[in-house]
């Protein structure tokens, strides 16, 4: 956990919205592949949600992007458009409703704070810092590398603060070793809940 603190990429041991994304995006494209209209697919997909929830502890971050998800999926059930700082601003505020101790887990503020740094910095930064990054790499390299770093960003500078309150470890290399690990987990979590779903059987 040290190391992990060190380099900036402690939050790999939480379960984020990115780890909820990479096993709903993937099952509501096969359902829909498989013949079934967006709404039912993101029914169908609703219970994978819920599952994923329960196996991984249901920590208050699992619970934020649970909740997120569901939020989600349930707009398009309803075939209503969806605002991504209103589902995050809607999930806190049940959660909280529901716990109030919530707001004072440090768990809960990394995970609430890292996706308000994506959704509010990300893209500006994503603007400002591609067409520069083109400059010196091919124009599809430089996007890939301008959004990863983008969303690094923009999630770490709003939860540095509370990470250096909570551990007392500032990583300026934090942007570059996230963006050097996230290619990675992306196939991790999939393919380690699809061997612990092969496991029950």
């Amino acid at each position: 956990a040290a190391a992990f603190r060190a380099t900036g990429v402690f939050h790999l041991l939480a379960v984020s919205g990115g780890n909820v994304a990479m096993i709903v995006l993937p099952l509501r494209w096969c359902l829909h592949r498989a013949g079934l209209g967006r709404a039912a697919a993101a029914a169908a997909t609703l219970p994978a949600v819920a599952f994923f929830v329960f196996l991984t502890g249901a920590s208050p971050s699992v619970l934020r992007a649970g909740l997120m998800a569901i939020l989600v999926l349930a707009g398009e059930i309803l075939g209503r458009e969806r605002d991504a700082l209103n589902t995050l601003g809607a999930a806190a505020a049940l959660l909280l409703a529901a716990a109030p101790g919530l707001l004072f887990d440090l768990g809960f503020q990394l995970s609430v704070g890292a996706t308000l740094g994506i959704l509010l910095l990300a893209g500006p930064i994503q603007t400002w810092l591609a067409p520069r990054l083109a400059l010196l790499l091919p124009g599809r390299a430089a996007a890939g590398i301008a959004g990863g770093l983008a969303a690094t960003l923009g999630a770490q500078a709003m939860v540095e603060p509370l990470s250096l309150h909570a551990f007392g470890v500032f990583s300026p290399i934090a942007p570059v070793a996230n963006l050097m690990v996230v290619m990675f987990v992306g196939w991790l979590v999939p393919m380690g809940l699809g061997a612990v779903v092969a496991g029950l059987f």
